[in-house]
């Protein structure tokens, strides 16, 4: 297992939602008493790709050591993040279920149709799409 895991807030533009959740998702981090060796606040504009993780807003990536009960943890964050209208950035994840994956991600089935064009016999996947299931 790799030596930190990484969970990323994008609050979709609405600054005050945004403040909200990462205030929730402050006292959350502190109530588990885990603590983040590094977190990075940007700021984003729109985006148009299929799969793209900016959208309009405030990114907030925040990297925490591997511990017990991380992985269960970050899926609490994920469910935190979702129910605001954000996603967890597929270049940095190692572990989002691809429930939330497809719940994040709302172009996916235009993606698929484009995979699908360029790769009708579906050669190409990677880790990351074999565990997403993004060709299913």
């Amino acid at each position: 297992m790799a030596s930190a895991a990484s969970c990323s807030i994008n609050a979709c533009g609405r600054p005050r939602r945004a403040a909200r959740g990462w205030s929730k998702c402050s006292r959350r981090i502190t109530r588990s008493r885990r603590g983040s060796f590094l977190a990075v606040l940007k700021k984003f504009g729109a985006q148009d790709g299929l799969l793209s993780f900016p959208m309009p807003g405030y990114t907030l990536a925040i990297d925490f050591p591997v511990t017990d009960g991380m992985l269960e943890f970050l899926d609490t964050l994920d469910a935190m993040v979702l129910k605001r209208g954000g996603r967890v950035y597929l270049a940095k994840d190692a572990r989002m279920s691809p429930e939330t994956f497809r719940a994040m991600y709302p172009n996916l089935g235009n993606w698929q149709a484009a995979k699908s064009s360029a790769d009708p016999e579906n050669r190409f996947s990677s880790s990351l799409s074999r565990r997403l299931r993004m060709t299913e």
